[in-house]
């Protein structure tokens, strides 16, 4: 069935919807927005219920301008009872920007557009296609591996859009993957990544030895990515590193994961609500 969606957004916001509704009409989706929808003498709020209440989805386009926005703010608070009475509405949020998400919207998964539209409208078409129920969280590492940890940050790192290669084998002294990105200067940067997977914290050790490897290649930066924490030496050591050295522990991964529900489903199947 295709969907139909109603999308919420601040005027100052239009580039960004005008090119979202052009990409979603090309890809055969319904849409719902007030520039086509509303006309001269309709009562605009009897309207907008009508939009929302006749779309299987509603979008609300995440910013600085629509997090300021009343008439943003009616049609969430609509979208939201409308979903919680009748259950039939996919509430997604999309993001444009670093404006934090409202409370109102803390439970639910986002998509972040902020960094790559294409990425972001990918991700967005394929959640309205997907069925809203079960729902999947964060559940534990416990049926991870070290392989299957990597493929999982391998995943990861391709959903929030980077440019990654896998590094040849090697001793465990070399890095798993190499990032070629460009940064906010436009100029191209290499990231050596390394996956650790641990039952106890991140050592000084395997900090020093990242660090040792990194000096010796001609990369900017490494960033080591692991389902464990730091302990409190092993950041005291990091902040001597002249921040060459990133490090996503667990609590950044699972925070990172509610963003991509693709990659709860794949990666945490047992893990429904």
């Amino acid at each position: 069935m295709t969907p139909k969606i109603f999308i919420s957004h601040s005027h100052q916001d239009r580039d960004f919807v005008d090119w979202l509704v052009r990409e979603l009409r090309q890809n055969g989706i319904d849409v719902w927005w007030d520039a086509d929808e509303l006309a001269i003498g309709d009562y605009i709020k009897n309207k907008i219920k009508e939009g929302i209440l006749a779309s299987s989805a509603f979008i609300i386009v995440l910013s600085e301008h629509s997090t300021k926005s009343a008439w943003v703010q009616f049609e969430l608070n609509s979208a939201l009872l409308y979903n919680a009475t009748k259950n039939n509405i996919k509430i997604i949020p999309i993001k444009i920007d670093e404006s934090n998400v409202p409370s109102d919207l803390n439970n639910y998964l986002y998509i972040d557009a902020s960094r790559n539209r294409l990425v972001a409208l990918e991700h967005l078409i394929r959640a309205l296609y997907v069925p809203d129920k079960p729902t999947y969280k964060f559940d534990d590492w416990s049926n991870f591996s070290a392989k299957s940890f990597q493929d999982f940050v391998y995943d990861l790192l391709k959903f929030e859009g980077h440019n990654i290669n896998r590094m040849p084998q090697m001793r465990d002294s070399g890095f798993d993957f190499e990032i070629e990105d460009i940064n906010s200067f436009q100029q191209k940067e290499r990231i050596l990544v390394e996956c650790k997977f641990y039952k106890s914290s991140v050592s000084i050790a395997t900090l020093s030895q990242l660090y040792g490897v990194l000096q010796e290649s001609k990369a900017s930066k490494a960033l080591l990515i692991t389902n464990s924490e730091l302990t409190s030496a092993s950041k005291a050591y990091l902040s001597k590193t002249s921040n060459q050295i990133h490090v996503w522990e667990g609590h950044d991964l699972i925070e990172k994961l509610n963003k991509f529900p693709e990659l709860l489903l794949k990666y945490f199947p047992r893990s429904v609500l």
